[in-house]
Formats: structure tokens, sequence, C-alpha cells
């Protein structure tokens, strides 16, 4: 029986259909999914029209033959390259994602996820006043808050609410002092009430102003810082102690109203027309004399 010899193959050039028994790809092409097509590396254009397919495990993607960077791998911009693994391009460096508490940054080859911020190297989450801070927390302090104590507080200005529940903490030299931030206030600066300050230094708040304790024969009165100590009364600048009549009195003691200190004695001082002298034993008040038993101006 005779049998025709069998044809030669057809030679069929790039983007020519190789599905065909019968054909052949020119070199040097390749048949690659009934195609024939150029085989192209790292960089050079694949898919689509091209008739080109990526080799070297180079990988077709965007119309592009790319590698696979693991973490730390170059990726993106001219690397020709894509990331793999589960890791991310960010910067043009693969990069695994980390949560709260990872690492991140410098040669960590990761960036953080789910909402964190990478801050001393560290994922954390951010938190509000009130809320944990430092130590084992992963979190930091955002909104202007400041971490103090393992929590989230913001500063206040002298007036402002602080201590027990507030997440409040005073400014600058503020103290916090009945749950208000007060300044601490100099000798005869004002003190209490709206002037949110208290005193210092040894001094005490009388009358709105900070006073030091003046002793017995001190300084006192107008003009003065100073307030007298121990129940002393400030007479002509000067803090004394007050005694009633019949007791002694000159130096720092003095005589209560009503009484003259005559020869270290407090004796009752009449007024003008009482009777005075001789056995009732009083004298004037200041602005008068005795003259014939009788104070007289």
């Amino acid at each position: 029986m005779y049998r025709p010899p069998p044809r030669p193959p057809v030679a069929v050039g790039a983007g020519g259909s190789c599905a065909s028994a019968g054909a052949r790809c020119f070199a040097p092409t390749t048949c690659v999914g009934g195609v024939c097509q150029t085989a192209v590396g790292q960089g050079g254009a694949c898919g689509g029209g091209t008739n080109a397919f990526c080799g070297g495990g180079a990988t077709c993607r965007g119309g592009v033959c790319l590698i696979k960077a693991t973490a730390g791998g170059a990726c993106g911009g001219g690397s020709n390259a894509f990331c793999a693994g589960g890791t991310t391009c960010r910067g043009g460096v693969c990069r695994i994602k980390a949560v709260a508490g990872g690492a991140c940054g410098g040669g960590s080859n990761a960036f953080c996820a789910g909402g964190t911020t990478c801050r001393g190297g560290v994922c954390l989450i951010k938190a509000v006043a009130g809320g944990a801070c430092g130590g084992g927390s992963n979190a930091f302090c955002a909104g202007g808050a400041t971490c103090r104590g393992g929590v989230c507080k913001t500063s206040v200005g002298p007036g402002g609410g602080c201590g027990g529940g507030s997440y409040t903490f005073c400014a600058g030299a503020g103290t916090c002092r009945g749950g208000v931030c007060l300044v601490k206030a100099t000798t005869g600066a004002p003190c209490g009430g709206s002037s949110n300050a208290f005193c210092g230094g040894g001094t005490t708040c009388r009358g709105g102003a900070c006073l030091i304790s003046a002793p017995l024969g001190g300084a006192c009165g107008d003009g003065v810082a100073a307030f007298c100590a121990n129940d002393a009364t400030c007479r002509a600048g000067r803090c004394v102690t007050v005694g009633p009549a019949g007791s002694a009195c000159g130096g720092t003691a003095a005589c209560a109203a009503g009484a003259r200190c005559v020869s270290g004695t407090c004796r009752v001082a009449a007024p003008l027309g009482a009777l005075c002298g001789g056995y009732s034993g009083t004298v004037c008040e200041a602005s008068a004399r005795c003259e014939y038993n009788v104070c007289r101006a």
C-alpha cells in the first residue's frame, strides 16, 4: 500500500500560531500557549501584543517581566522586581506588616499596619487622654497629650482642673493643689481667690497677699509684706502685745483701747469731762489733760 511521505513542518515566526502539529516556531521563538513567542529577561515587555514571554525565572506583571523580591529586597521603580511572600513594596523596599508591639523602621524591613505608627522602632497605637501609654501598653499619646505615670494626660495652665480623674497635669511651674493648678507666689505677691497662686517660701496668704510672719517688735503695717504672729497686734508699724488696764506696758507691750501706758502700767484713760487723778486711779485720754481732777481739753 502506498503511503505519501510526511509533509515538512511549516516554519512560523513570532506571533504565529504553533498550535497545529505541522507548525514549528522560527528560532529563537518558542511555542507558548499556542503562539510563537520570544523569551525576554527582567525588565522586558511581555504579554498583550508583544509576542514575548518572561525567561530566567521572571514573571509578567503589568506588561513587564519582573523578578520576585523578599523582605528587604528592592522593588518598584527601576528595580524590575515585585514583592512576594506576603511583603509589600513601601518606599522602594519589600517590607512585612507589623502590628502593635512589633519592630519597625531601621533594618527591620517592616512597616506598621492596623492603624499603628512607628515610634522608636516599635509599632504603637494612638491613645487619647485617659488611655494607657508607655511600658507594655504599645501605645503613645496623641492629640497633644503626654504620657505621665502610664496614663495619657493633657497639660493645663493656672486655674485649670487637675488631679483625681481629670487626666490633666499642671504645665510649667504650676502645682496641683485642691484640684486646681496654682503657681507659687513670692513675698508680697497676690494669692488666693482668682490669682491662681499659693504662697511659698515660708509666707502665708493674708488679705490676698503672701506675707511673712513678723515677731514681737517686727515691722508691720502699710507697705510691709508681714503680719504679726502669735496673736500680736500691729501698732504704729510694730508688732506688739495688747493688755488691759493694770497690765505691764512699754516696749513690745501696748495697752488696749480705753487705757494708756503710764510709768510702765496700763491705766484706764478717761474721756473729756470725766474724773481723773486722785483716788480715781485714772488718767485722761491722750488728747486731754487732768486739771482739778477733771479731764479737760
